[in-house]
């Protein structure tokens, strides 16, 4: 039981956290029309895409990542309270971890201007940080 407590609490605070972050991906890519045009088969549309996109897109986008390490970080620890999981810490940082496997990898996999290949990591980073401090303000 303790096992799939703390399976649940990973597993739960990684889609909660993709499911916020996807939603402010949405509103930034809406502030770039061309996106229904996009064929997502061609990595040179891709590109293109990326390279057309505002600067403010970006940056929302940068944010959104932030928010969602901070907000997987905050989910993972109230979880890991209500369900009485021993193991919290070590469940926040896989949680985490995972997060920023899927964040490089798909860094990797998709072409992005140089800003985002720099500042995603990082910025995700300091997310998971700022959860952390929200977590000893709120939770603890």
């Amino acid at each position: 039981m303790k096992q799939q407590k703390f399976i649940a609490t990973i597993f739960s605070s990684i889609v909660l956290s993709m499911v916020f972050v996807k939603m402010f991906e949405g509103m930034a890519h809406r502030l770039n029309p061309s996106l229904s045009t996009l064929d997502r088969n061609d990595m040179n549309s891709i590109f293109e895409y990326w390279s057309n996109l505002p600067t403010v897109s970006i940056v929302f986008m940068l944010i959104a990542h932030f928010a969602g390490m901070a907000f997987l970080v905050l989910m993972a620890s109230y979880m890991s309270k209500q369900l009485i999981v021993e193991k919290k810490d070590l469940a926040i940082k896989i949680s985490a971890a995972v997060v920023m496997i899927y964040v490089v990898m798909s860094l990797i996999r998709l072409p992005h201007p140089m800003i985002m290949n720099i500042a995603d990591p990082i910025v995700t980073v300091l997310g998971y940080f700022a959860g952390k401090k929200l977590v000893d303000i709120w939770i603890s």
